[in-house]
């Protein structure tokens, strides 16, 4: 138990560092001194500093992208309540989980063109974001929902692209932001430029889900989106 305690508050604070300060801007010492340790504690539980960031990226990926990802997989939802889902789900963490969501994106640039193993873990991440939200369109196309003028990967890397400098914009200004109204003002954005026909209902709807939504049966044809 104490050893769990001792490494989860190396990673806690290894985590807030790379975030604040960026990987080469960390030193082990700055870690071990944040998470009240000796140097020779952090390296008890990990090889290298190198490590330290690939398990809080493995982290990351079970704790934001598992939950998003799986909830776009459910066949109870339309492609454009997936995509809603999607756009809520990053908000959501990004109140509850910030640093584990701002990770990935920062080292995405840190490591970019390094080939280092970092990259490929990062990449990983994303090919999965990339994957699933292709899915998600191609269902809305079949279905009618959304356009199909361009190609499913564009429509995809402009989804990947604007909630991540959404999110990045959250980050630079978070003494000014309005996280709510803008992920309000993003969904907008994103499902004026995919659907056919203008969901007044899905741009009306509250700015975000206090809570996630409660899993259960519901009839595609019928049901609406719950942002409350």
């Amino acid at each position: 138990m104490r050893r769990r305690l001792s490494e989860e508050a190396v990673l806690s604070s290894a985590e807030r560092l790379f975030v604040r300060n960026g990987f080469h801007g960390t030193k082990v010492d700055d870690i071990a001194k944040d998470a009240g340790l000796t140097k020779g504690a952090v390296y008890f539980h990990f090889k290298d500093k190198s490590n330290v960031l690939l398990a809080l990226l493995r982290r990351a990926e079970d704790r934001v992208l598992v939950p998003i990802l799986s909830r776009m997989r459910s066949a109870d939802l339309s492609a454009t309540e997936k995509i809603v889902e999607y756009l809520h789900g990053w908000a959501r963490i990004a109140l509850e989980q910030r640093d584990t969501l701002f990770l990935p994106i920062l080292m995405s640039f840190e490591f970019l063109g390094t080939g280092d193993p970092i990259e490929r873990q990062i990449k990983g991440m994303y090919d999965r974001i990339y994957d699933s939200l292709t899915a998600v369109v191609e269902q809305g196309r079949a279905d009618g929902e959304f356009h199909d003028n361009v190609s499913a990967g564009a429509h995809v890397a402009v989804l990947v692209a604007i909630s991540d400098g959404m999110l990045l914009e959250w980050l630079r200004r978070s003494d000014r932001f309005d996280g709510g109204e803008v992920t309000r003002a993003l969904r907008q954005v994103m499902l004026s430029g995919l659907l056919r026909r203008e969901p007044k209902e899905l741009l009306a709807a509250p700015h975000l889900p206090e809570r996630a939504p409660a899993a259960g049966p519901a009839k595609r044809a019928t049901r609406k989106v719950s942002a409350a």
